[in-house]
C-alpha cells in the first residue's frame, strides 16, 4: 500500500478495492485508497468528509458507504476517542464526489460489521457514543433511503467479523465487553429472509479486529488480536459445520481489511504490503504496488493539491515523519 494504516476499512466497489479511513502518523486519516486487482494498481478518491477508524463501510448499488465510526475530534470535545457516531457518507464513483446520507444511521455505532444482502444494507453490533456494546441489527433500504431494527444479535459485540455466504449472514468473534484483552469465540448467523439467529459451532480461536470473508463456498477468519496478533486464518464448512485451519498470512494483522475479488482473498492495511491466496490451492501471491494521482512531497501526502498529512505530526509529544515513496 502506499501508506501504512490500522484500524481502517474496506470494501469492494465494483472492480476495485477500497480502503481508508483509520490511524495513520496524525491522529485519524481521511485518505481513500483503490486497488484494482486485474491491472495490479492503486488509486485514489477524494477523502473522506469527516476522518474516522473503525469506520463502518459497505458497498451497494454502486456506491460506496460509511455508516458510523469513530471521529478521533470527540477528544478535542473531552470525549473519549473511541466511541461510535452517526456520520453517514456516500461515495459516487461516477461523480467522484461524496455527499451526506438523508437518513443518517439511527444509532451511533464504530467497530460493526457491515453487509450487503438482497439489495439492503446491515450494520450489525459496534460500540454506541456511551462505549455500550451493542447488538443492535440496523437495515439500511437505499432504495427507499429508509432504517429499520430487525431482531438483535444474541451475542453483543464489537470488533468482530462479518460475511455473507448463501442466505445467511455470518458474524464470529469480536470483544463483548469493549475490553480487548476479552475476545470471545462465538459463532453466529442471522437470516434476514426470516429475520431470525442461528448458534453455531465456536471458532476455535478467539481473537478480535479480524477481517473476515466467504469464499469457495467457505468462510474464512483472517488474523486479529488480542491476545496478541494473528497471521492465523481459520475456515469454516457451513456443509460440515466444521471449522479448520487453513494456511497463514505472510504477516500477522489486525484492523485491516479483507475483500474476496474473483474467487482471491486480498487482505490489505497494518502493512504496506497487501498479500492475497486463492482459497482452492492456498497459493499465496504478493500484488505489485503501483501509484497513480498520490503525490508525496516532502511537505506530507497530496491528493489532488490538498495535503492528507503533513510532513511532521506530534503525537504524545514525539515528531513523526510521512514516510517516502517506497
Amino acid at each position: 500500500m502506499p501508506y501504512v494504516f490500522s484500524e481502517m476499512s474496506g470494501a469492494l466497489l465494483g472492480d476495485k478495492i477500497v480502503v481508508g479511513g483509520g490511524l495513520g502518523l496524525s491522529d485519524v486519516s481521511t485518505l481513500m485508497l483503490t486497488y484494482q486487482p486485474n491491472i495490479d494498481t492503486w488509486d485514489s478518491i477524494p477523502p473522506m468528509p469527516v476522518g474516522l477508524h473503525h469506520a463502518n463501510m459497505g458497498a451497494i448499488g454502486g456506491e460506496l458507504y460509511i455508516l458510523g465510526g469513530c471521529d478521533h475530534r470527540q477528544s478535542r470535545q473531552g470525549k473519549a476517542p473511541w466511541l461510535g457516531s452517526k456520520h453517514s457518507f456516500v461515495y459516487n464513483p461516477l461523480t467522484n464526489k461524496w455527499r451526506s446520507l438523508v437518513k443518517p444511521i439511527p444509532h451511533s455505532t464504530a467497530a460493526a460489521g457491515v453487509v450487503s444482502f438482497e439489495n439492503k444494507l446491515y450494520v450489525i453490533g459496534g460500540t454506541d457514543t456511551n462505549g455500550v456494546v451493542l447488538g443492535l441489527v440496523q437495515e439500511y433500504d437505499p432504495v427507499n433511503n429508509t432504517w429499520r431494527e430487525r431482531a438483535p444479535m444474541p451475542t453483543k459485540r464489537e470488533h468482530l467479523g462479518i460475511a455473507v455466504l448463501d442466505s445467511l449472514i455470518y458474524v464470529a468473534v469480536g470483544r463483548e465487553s469493549g475490553n480487548s484483552n476479552k475476545s470471545i469465540k462465538t459463532f453466529e448467523a442471522y437470516s434476514p429472509t426470516s429475520n431470525t439467529w442461528y448458534t453455531l459451532p465456536d471458532i476455535p480461536t478467539a481473537r478480535s479486529g479480524v477481517s473476515m470473508v466467504a469464499a469457495n463456498k467457505k468462510i474464512y477468519v483472517l488474523g486479529g488480536e488480542w491476545p496478541g496478533m494473528f497471521d492465523l486464518v481459520e475456515v469454516y464448512d457451513p456443509t460440515t459445520k466444521q471449522w479448520s485451519p487453513t494456511s497463514s498470512m505472510q504477516r500477522a494483522r489486525h484492523g485491516f481489511a479483507a475483500v474476496t475479488y474473483k474467487d482471491t482473498i486480498y487482505a490489505l492495511g497494518r502493512s504496506r504490503k497487501p498479500e492475497a491466496f486463492f482459497p482452492t490451492s492456498i497459493t499465496p501471491v504478493l500484488p505489485k504496488v503501483k501509484f497513480s494521482n498520490l503525490l508525496f512531497k516532502k511537505e506530507g501526502l497530496f491528493y489532488n493539491n490538498q495535503i492528507i498529512f503533513n510532513s511532521m505530526r506530534r503525537i504524545n509529544g514525539k515528531k513523526y515523519s510521512v514516510p517516502s515513496k517506497p
